[in-house]
């Protein structure tokens, strides 16, 4: 069997390992799974390993990762010994002793190397692989199955060589290590049989399998010693910073690695560092991928080694794709990338998603990209690039110098006046071919800009997802595009699109000749709306892929669906889930587009034979074009002669025309520089008149409506001031009546009171008493004037 060296003193290690194992067992250990018993206490937790609860790693951060062997007792009780009861006779027991634990080695703690995982804070290569080899040397010694020597009928089974065997057993048993989990043949044998066929040729795939920093190391190890492999995807583990660190030494030496991805690692800074210290030092690397798998986590890179990246950019040649999707690099940050991208013309195709991207920092790349990069594919979605961002991106795609065939705007915060500068950028580019503007806030008035580019240029895929363009959006982009002979896909999926936007898709399905991939799902479209669309597409002859998911279509839609089909036989797939339609309808359009995928299958000969001819007939200006590329290339090349010639002689004349030339330039680009900055200026300038004109008729109409409001409020006031005037008015009127009739009263009262004085006064009289004068009102009467009046 062949030697594995893959790191300092290893190999050995391995070869005394291998030693003490045959002295002790010579066993065969992997079995085929139908004449081994199966653990029933095993539960599967990740596609090659399982774990038991009972089987777990204590959680204590000092001890190391070591294992020892399990006795019978032990492998009964979940790995862990079973404790003895005490008593002869079973009536008194002693109390069982503490189990030790089935993670601790036989041998006693001051005998065990111990290797804490975060003991160095920047370990070497050479260190972490011998921090490795001692954690892995009891794991060998207690579990003599993981011996590399009795894997050769294994890995002959597999078609693999007992060197790549030994590799993939090292990676296990560090997974084990990463995962806290017992390892078993079972587990080991699973591993195997899931890796082998991800291992072959020149391929490397370990996607999500659970590797850590030990996973990765021992990974670096066996690309090491095998140094055929080119294609590495350890996507979706979590090596960390420490695993990244193995991988980054492993790459410095590499010269057959060509795409690395590290994508969802959690790798931080330091560990990204020392990827970007290797990315100088590597002259083979294309591919690396250091972004964000799908639902899984992020990588934490940032700000810190921006400015390691920038120097990785200038001095690599061969990098030509690269994906930092969700590192939140930042506004400074991302300045510095693109400090970095103005010396780069390697990179074709970049991912910055996700990273906090704003509108000035965008204008920064857009200036990069145009000193010379030969960008293919720029990913800027899920930013905030917003207005300022898309007039320097605008400038950009109207450069004759970019080669940008695919760009992602989506999710950016682009508005109607930003879609406007796109679609006058689009007007003058040829190159763009996808464009995606989903999760944006286009509007109505944002499409139709957008629409009455798409004539002007060569875009074939188009996606306004989410952008709230509604029936007036649809209307103008389908008029646009019954003409159009470039689209061939085109997302309109949630945008609010009702009856009268269905209507104008089924005119425009009845004159495109160009456009098969329709997505029209999530809108509100009904069965006005939709046998509208089927009636067009029973008129259509080019169309392969339709959405119509989750709209409000009843069997009224079904039915006229059902009977386009009849006259469709080029629709391939239709997807009308979630929609009221029956069964029937349902089954009948299954039928009908089955029919119409066999018969697409068998025309595919003629139809490539007719997009060959096609081609052909396009080779004469293809000769042309090339024709044309040869003379400019002879003619620079005759130009840079005479220019050395010039040199050499040492021409005055044509060195100062040189040098003014190069002023010239210079003042030109100052000038251009500087209408760009006014024109910026301008349209900030003329935003905020806006905002300002917008501010102060807002404040109009809320002086208004509060003028409107007082005089409403004065005019009730009056009214009910007069309202009250008159109660107060007839309130006098009763109140003097009153005081009227209650001096009437009186005055009767003090009459019948006189009254009856006289008439006591005379009884007193009669009873010969003289009686007190008595003084009613003014009047005074006492006895001796009473009876001289009553005697006269």
């Amino acid at each position: 069997m062949k030697e594995v060296t893959s790191g300092v003193g290893i190999a050995h290690m391995e070869q005394e390992i291998s030693k003490e194992i045959s002295k002790e067992t010579s066993r065969p250990l992997l079995q085929p799974l139908g004449k081994r018993e199966k653990d029933s206490q095993h539960v599967a937790v990740d596609k090659s390993l399982a774990v038991s609860d009972d089987q777990r790693r204590p959680k204590t951060s000092w001890l190391p990762n070591l294992i020892r062997e399990s006795d019978k007792e032990g492998d009964k009780n979940g790995g862990l010994p079973t404790p003895k009861a005490g008593g002869a006779g079973g009536g008194g027991t002693k109390k069982a002793a503490r189990p030790q634990s089935a993670f601790l080695p036989k041998k006693p703690l001051s005998e065990v190397r111990f290797t804490p995982r975060r003991s160095l804070p920047e370990p070497s290569v050479a260190s972490m692989q011998m921090s490795l080899a001692a954690s892995l040397a009891p794991l060998y010694r207690a579990h003599p199955f993981l011996n590399a020597t009795h894997m050769t009928v294994v890995g002959a089974s597999w078609k693999m060589e007992s060197s790549l065997v030994v590799g993939l057993i090292r990676v296990y048993a560090a997974k084990s290590l990463d995962l806290n989990v017992k390892p078993t043949e079972e587990r080991l044998e699973r591993f195997l049989s899931t890796s082998a066929p991800q291992v072959q040729g020149n391929r490397l795939l370990m996607r999500e399998a659970g590797l850590g920093g030990h996973g990765a190391t021992a990974v670096a190890e066996l690309l090491r010693s095998h140094p055929t492999y080119t294609h590495v995807d350890l996507g979706g583990n979590t090596i960390k910073d420490e695993g990244a660190k193995t991988l980054a030494g492993m790459l410095a030496e590499s010269r057959s690695i060509r795409t690395l991805v590290l994508s969802s690692n959690e790798i931080g800074s330091e560990g990204a560092s020392a990827l970007f210290a290797a990315l100088k030092l590597n002259g083979c690397l294309e591919t690396l991928d250091l972004g964000l798998v799908d639902n899984g986590r992020k990588n934490r890179i940032g700000r810190p080694c921006a400015r390691d990246l920038a120097g990785a950019l200038r001095g690599n040649e061969t990098l030509t794709s690269l994906s930092l999707a969700g590192n939140n690099f930042g506004s400074e940050g991302c300045r510095a990338i693109a400090e970095g991208f103005e010396h780069n013309t390697r990179v074709k195709h970049l991912d910055l998603s996700m990273n906090k991207i704003r509108g000035e920092v965008a204008s920064l790349f857009a200036s990069a990209f145009l000193s010379g990069a030969s960008l293919e594919t720029l990913n800027l979605s899920s930013n905030q690039v917003g207005h300022q961002g898309c007039a320097s991106i605008a400038k950009m795609l109207s450069s004759d110098s970019l080669l940008l065939r695919s760009l992602n705007l989506s999710g950016n915060l682009v508005g109607p006046k930003a879609a406007a500068l796109l679609a006058a950028g689009l007007e003058n580019n040829r190159l763009l071919s996808e464009l995606q503007l989903a999760g944006n806030e286009l509007g109505a008035t944002g499409c139709t800009s957008l629409s009455g580019s798409l004539n002007k240029c060569n875009v074939t895929l188009l996606a306004l997802g989410e952008n709230n363009i509604g029936d007036e959006g649809t209307l103008m982009l389908m008029r646009k595009l019954a003409e159009n002979s470039s689209l061939k896909s085109l997302d309109l999926s949630s945008n609010q699109i009702g009856d009268y936007g269905g209507v104008a898709v089924s005119k425009m399905l009845q004159s495109n000749a160009s456009l098969t991939s329709l997505n029209l799902e999530k809108n509100l479209i009904g069965d006005r709306g939709g046998v509208e669309i089927a009636q067009g597409l029973g008129r259509n002859g080019v169309l392969l892929q339709l959405s119509l998911k989750s709209n409000m279509f009843h069997d009224k839609t079904g039915s006229a669906l059902v009977v386009a089909l009849r006259a469709n036989k080029t629709l391939t797939e239709l997807d009308v889930s979630w929609n009221d339609i029956n069964y029937a309808n349902f089954s009948a359009l299954e039928q009908q587009i089955s029919s119409n995928v066999v018969k697409y299958n068998q025309n595919a000969v003629p139809r490539l034979k007719k997009e060959l001819s096609r081609l052909q007939s396009l080779e004469p200006k293809l000769s042309v074009q090339e024709a044309k590329l040869l003379e400019i290339e002879e003619s620079s090349r005759a130009m840079e002669e005479e220019r050395k010639r010039q040199a050499e002689e040492g021409d005055d004349a044509a060195n100062v025309h040189a040098e003014r030339l190069v002023e010239i330039q210079e003042r030109t680009s100052l000038m251009h520089l500087e209408i760009s900055a006014k024109e910026q200026r301008v349209t900030e300038v003329t935003e905020s008149i806006d905002k300002e004109r917008s501010r102060l008729h807002d404040a109009l109409s809320r002086r208004a409506a509060k003028e409107k409001e007082l005089s409403n409020r004065t005019l009730k006031l009056h009214t009910k001031l007069a309202s009250l005037q008159q109660q107060v008015s007839a309130s006098r009127a009763e109140l003097e009546g009153i005081e009227r009739e209650q001096t009437g009263m009186l005055e009767l009262q003090r009459e019948k009171l006189l009254g009856l004085e006289v008439e006591l006064m005379k009884y007193n009289i009669q009873l010969g008493e003289v009686p007190p004068p008595v003084t009613v009102g003014s009047l005074k009467i006492d006895s001796l004037s009473f009876s001289s009046s009553s005697s006269s």
